[in-house]
């Protein structure tokens, strides 16, 4: 298996393995005591909600997601996932705004996310937020990719065009990414093997 990113982000492969180090985004454990969310049992566990809640954790990782964003083409709008990665599209939405108004040629983009499940009230909306198309969904880790596949559904079922998906961190394996890249394209910042190899190292 390959441990090279899809795309070298903008804020650099080092840094952002250092920003997992600070925030202790990263639990290592000698057995395979962690129970990941596509049921798998795992000797390691992220959990990059103490990274992107961290001001300067969530500051790289914005950042170098937005960077990979505009290499792929530009999307209108950037969505979550209830709950995980809500707060990861609008801190790049939030940055894309500044970057906006500082170089007009850079996309400001909207952001939404993706509820769990429909609401008994009030519009029922699946979706909540700013939507345009192109949209792309971002996540935070993605084993087999079963929510954020989900999620890619529900934003084409509602008539919307999304193309791409995109994480921090990829932690499945070749054929779950061949898997996934069959529904949608998936790029990543950084992929599991490459953040534990220099970590162990």
């Amino acid at each position: 298996m390959s441990d090279a990113p899809a795309s070298d982000p903008g804020g650099g492969r080092e840094e952002l393995v250092a920003m997992l180090q600070k925030t202790g985004a990263l639990r290592l454990s000698a057995k395979r005591e962690f129970r990941l969310a596509s049921g798998e049992m795992s000797d390691h566990y992220f959990d990059l909600r103490l990274l992107c809640g961290d001001p300067d954790g969530i500051g790289v990782v914005s950042a170098a997601l937005y960077d990979l964003m505009v290499q792929m083409g530009a999307p209108r709008s950037v969505g979550g996932i209830e709950s995980g990665s809500i707060s990861i599209a609008a801190a790049i939405s939030q940055l894309s705004g500044q970057l906006h108004r500082q170089d007009p040629s850079l996309p400001s983009l909207p952001s939404f996310f993706v509820r769990k499940g429909r609401k008994e009230h009030g519009t029922q909306k699946m979706i909540e937020g700013v939507i345009e198309s192109p949209a792309v969904v971002v996540e935070d880790v993605i084993t087999s990719g079963g929510s954020a596949l989900r999620a890619v559904d529900i934003i084409r079922d509602a008539g919307y065009e999304c193309g791409h998906l995109v994480c921090i961190v990829f932690r499945g394996s070749d054929a779950q990414q061949r898997e996934i890249e069959k529904a949608v394209k998936m790029r990543y910042l950084l992929r599991s093997d490459y953040i534990l190899g220099r970590l162990r190292a």
